[in-house]
């Protein structure tokens, strides 16, 4: 009788928890020990306190409570598995945290499968009904069978925190997940620094800085593959700005040190006398540096400041003495275009100031690609050519993605043209001006399989190959240099003429006789360049690119 009154619940139960063991299995082909493991000790876990207190309403509660918090997070791990093609971690645990409620909407409007959707709506449907329906005047047990759930749940808890499934693994399965989100908590805390620690910090590197006359200009991109770039081969015209111009250096061989904003940017803008050790805001990063030398700071960018939560990039660059953020500047706008930052551009120049480091940080192609660019800018329409090239753009919505993605490119060309003239005006008035481009990573718009936009720690080398030039800066201009963004501090430092005693200059892009090696993407695995990439997709004539080599 007993357990006729709870199948339902306890079938349900299973399911909600085994979805994103079951997911890893079909998606990745891994039926992972560790994870079933830790899914079935957890079903234990939260039955206990429904099994052992009868009273109905708060079993009602908790039952609601529970099925509603296993339901939300096994879709999120079980849709992330099936998008991302890999585990649900505390690397995209951190970056969903950090992303603004539209970078979200965009994220499940154009990335998130249709029957990846279906199957939430249909699962939200079947808990609704077990949620409201079942009924919750089970009979109380007796002392045996509290015994056994008693067990049960201190052998599930002493599995689950102390006893290692997989062979890598110290503790056990749970203990490792507190651990992750501590240590989140813990990054978090890191990054907020008082003034005081920020001038000990600095104080400490030694710095040495010449204090001439510059203005350095650095502008990020944002989710810009290099192979969707006319100067980099592309077979559609994305560059009808730049492709005109013969004063920027294009360098052919950089890949960003990650594929999500906040792991790319915090190795690429920080201090950290190895380079290949994982470092982030919580080190001293290229304001503290610039504030020490006396520059006047700019930190100027169309993204949010705040994500779900505070997000890091922002607190990370909080020390610039001047700080915009357009999408909090302007709440009101329905859509916001990069063009913005050009007059905070042109009066961050005009300011009083000897020095200055200006940081424009651009939504550049971020997804939701349509909403990048304004209509004017909308170049690339048609479909049936997409549809011979492009595998995996089978659909009219795929091909749609594709020509908001490249119009998006085209918009941003413009854009980073415009800053260059605007810079160029500023040169001819007799002012030391040079400026530096690059994305924070790439992206993948139905390229080599049927994915779209990027995911963090990724292993695809493609996502990690981005558009890198220069302007106005007095260096050899090595074009065909690998380099990759972890080490971009000591360019930066090398840029701005600045020592101090982590400073390596055999790191900087330009070094004499840089010589890379091997290099390594971002989740740890060797970097292998993307050898015939689009091969099949060749422009009539020679590439820009080409024609200036």
């Amino acid at each position: 009788m007993f357990f006729n009154q709870i199948h339902r619940k306890a079938i349900f139960f299973a399911f909600l928890l085994m979805a994103p063991w079951l997911c890893y299995g079909l998606v990745l082909g891994q039926w992972r020990l560790d994870a079933f493991t830790l899914h079935c000790t957890t079903g234990v876990l939260l039955s206990i306190p429904y099994l052992l207190v009868p009273n109905k309403l708060f079993r009602q509660i908790y039952w609601g409570l529970s099925t509603f918090g296993v339901l939300v997070w096994s879709l999120a791990e079980s849709l992330y598995l099936i998008k991302d093609k890999v585990p649900f971690n505390q690397f995209a645990l951190k970056i969903f945290a950090e992303s603004f409620p539209s970078e979200l909407k965009g994220y499940m409007l154009n990335v998130v499968p249709l029957p990846a959707s279906i199957s939430t709506l249909a699962a939200i449907s079947v808990l609704l009904y077990f949620v409201f329906s079942v009924k919750h005047d089970w009979p109380i047990l007796n002392s045996k069978h509290k015994k056994l759930w008693l067990t049960a749940g201190l052998t599930s808890f002493v599995i689950q925190f102390f006893v290692p499934i997989m062979p890598q693994q110290q503790w056990g399965a749970f203990h490792n997940t507190i651990t992750a989100v501590s240590q989140i908590r813990e990054y978090y805390q890191s990054i907020t620094k008082s003034p005081e620690t920020i001038s000990k910090s600095v104080e400490s590197l030694n710095l040495i800085c010449k204090g001439d006359k510059k203005t350095y200009v650095l502008m990020v991109g944002e989710s810009t593959s290099r192979h969707h770039w006319e100067l980099y081969g592309y077979w559609r015209d994305t560059n009808p700005y730049l492709s005109k111009r013969d004063d920027i250096c294009l360098y052919s061989d950089v890949i960003s040190s990650n594929t999500s904003t906040v792991e790319s940017l915090s190795k690429c803008l920080t201090l950290n006398a190895n380079g290949d050790k994982v470092h982030d805001f919580s080190d001293v990063n290229i304001m503290d540096i610039a504030n020490h030398c006396g520059m006047t700071t700019y930190w100027i960018s169309t993204h949010h400041k705040y994500g779900i939560v505070d997000s890091s990039v922002p607190k990370g660059m909080s020390s610039a003495n001047h700080i915009h953020y357009l999408m909090d500047d302007f709440p009101n706008e329905a859509e916001l275009y990069d063009e913005k930052l050009l007059a905070y551009l042109e009066k961050a120049l005009a300011d009083p100031g000897d020095q200055k480091l200006i940081v424009l940080q651009l939504m550049g192609t971020h997804i939701e690609y349509k909403a990048r660019y304004p209509e004017k800018f909308t170049k690339f329409t048609h479909k049936d050519t997409l549809a011979r090239l492009y595998p995996y753009a089978d659909t009219d919505q795929r091909r749609t993605l594709i020509n908001d993605y490249d119009n998006a490119n085209v918009y941003q060309d413009y854009i980073l043209n415009q800053v260059l003239n605007i810079l160029s005006c500023h040169k001819e008035e007799g002012n030391d001006v040079s400026a530096v481009y690059f994305s924070d990573h790439g992206e993948e718009v139905y390229d080599y399989r049927n994915f779209l936009g990027h995911t963090p720690q990724s292993n695809m080398s493609w996502l990690h190959e981005i558009p890198f030039f220069t302007w106005g800066i007095n260096h050899t201009c090595n074009q065909d240099q690998p380099y990759q963004m972890n080490h971009f501090s000591h360019t930066l430092l090398d840029w701005m003429d600045i020592q101090c005693n982590s400073f390596q200059p055999e790191k900087s892009l330009w070094f004499s006789n840089l010589d890379y090696g091997q290099r390594y993407m971002g989740n740890g695995e060797k970097y292998e360049p993307t050898l015939g990439f689009k091969k099949q997709i060749t422009h009539p004539s020679l590439s820009a690119f080409n024609r200036r080599k």
